[in-house]
């Protein structure tokens, strides 16, 4: 369910000058491009790209002051939450581990040109120095040793730097590095966590060189030469033109990591900027790995207790479907007893019927009406005999060994 927060200009614009847009955006539970928005809609200055690099540095800024907005009846601002909230135990743990991060003695520095620190650090650079470039220009290192990486020439060292550092931060943070099914991944609290790093490479339509189109003319020439040689399938390519590509592809020189195996909810990528480079982001990417850690922690145990409670309703169902039955078949071997002392009454009133009404005969010669009598109340004795608790608990033997009594059923819900 999505939120709305309501606040007043003054503290937006105390928020907004207090952190950055992404932890801003996180605050209020949407991205920094849309708190970005907000704040401009609303006539609020925010801080220039690179204040906070500033900030980091020591250097002096200069904060820039809100200016009034007179008639303006809007003082009170929402904003409506588009990302699901997150729980107050993971919100914690982000808190403690993003005030971790933020401590200088733990920063991660990412050294460019020099030799690889770490395991991984050294087999990527191993990887992608002996890697063939694909049709896109892309160097690709996938293995269970490191995170997938893929970049073009111009980045690969950036790149080697950059996941060198990020593993020895982790290992130094008591992290582990661990082989998943195809690539490396990161457990974090007993939660598995993948990593990827990638550079984003541009795609546009081929533009023809000059020799490309030197030939395609000469097949056009062709063609409006002898027509007999147009191919008989209209608009077919030669096989010249087949051979060259479809697009072009343009390394941005921009990395982009992004986390997997985790949910909604939190960021799970970063990328370069105009002013802002992985290489200075890598804190903010390990605080954010215990939060995920937590809330998929959450996330499995409310998925396990549902799977319980999943389970403890069916066995409540087949108890009850269990209890139907017994019930059913208990039903059909009282029957035929009920049936017995159904019969049994209506000789005795037979019998009581024909003895109170004929009474003057009851000593007449009569010897069929005698005979008659005595068979029926033959036959009510033999009803009734079976009837007899000795006769009954040999027709229902098992019965005593079978129990109803069930703690977890509600006599009064209905399973079904």
């Amino acid at each position: 369910m999505r939120t709305v927060q309501t606040v007043s200009r003054q503290e937006l614009y105390d928020l907004a000058w207090s952190m950055p847009m992404t932890k801003l955006g996180e605050h209020f539970g949407v991205s920094d491009v849309g708190i970005r928005k907000i704040c401009l809609r609303h006539h609020i200055p925010l801080p220039e790209q690179g204040h906070w690099n500033r900030v980091t540095a020591g250097h002096k800024v200069t904060q820039t002051p809100l200016p009034p907005r007179e008639g303006d009846d809007r003082q009170n601002i929402r904003v409506l939450a588009t990302r699901p909230g997150v729980p107050d135990a993971v919100a914690d743990v982000a808190e403690q581990t993003r005030a971790r991060e933020e401590e200088g003695v733990n920063k991660i520095i990412v050294s460019i040109g020099t030799e690889p620190q770490s395991k991984m650090g050294t087999w990527l650079a191993a990887r992608l120095s002996k890697a063939c470039a694909d049709g896109r220009g892309v160097l690709t290192a996938r293995s269970k040793k490191s995170f997938p990486v893929e970049v073009t020439e111009g980045t690969r060292e950036r790149a080697i730097a950059i996941i060198d550092a990020l593993a020895l931060g982790l290992i130094a943070r008591g992290y582990k590095l661990v082989a998943g099914e195809e690539v490396a991944e990161l457990e974090v609290a007993s939660e598995r966590i993948g990593l990827s790093l990638r550079e984003t490479v541009k795609r546009q339509s081929h533009t023809f060189t000059e020799e490309e189109r030197s030939k395609l003319d000469e097949f056009d020439r062709k063609i409006a030469k002898d027509p007999d040689w147009r191919s008989p399938w209209p608009g077919r390519k030669s096989a010249y033109e087949r051979k060259l590509p479809d697009y072009d592809y343009f390394p941005t020189g921009k990395l982009k990591l992004e986390l997997s195996k985790v949910t909604e909810g939190m960021r799970k990528s970063w990328s370069d900027a105009k002013v802002q480079r992985l290489e200075n982001l890598l804190n903010d990417i390990v605080a954010t790995l215990e939060p995920h850690a937590e809330l998929l922690r959450l996330q499995r145990e409310e998925r396990e207790e549902q799977r319980r409670q999943w389970k403890l309703e069916e066995e409540c169902r087949e108890q009850a479907r269990r209890r139907q039955r017994i019930a059913a078949k208990r039903h059909d071997q009282t029957l035929p007893f009920i049936e017995r002392l159904e019969q049994a009454k209506r000789y005795s009133n037979l019998i009581d019927y024909l003895e109170a009404t004929f009474s003057v005969q009851r000593n007449s010669d009569n010897k069929e009406y005698a005979a008659f009598l005595v068979w029926a109340r033959a036959e009510k004795e033999r009803l009734l005999s079976q009837i007899h608790p000795d006769a009954i608990a040999s027709s229902t033997q098992g019965w005593s060994a079978v129990s109803f009594s069930d703690e977890r059923l509600d006599d009064d819900r209905d399973y079904w």
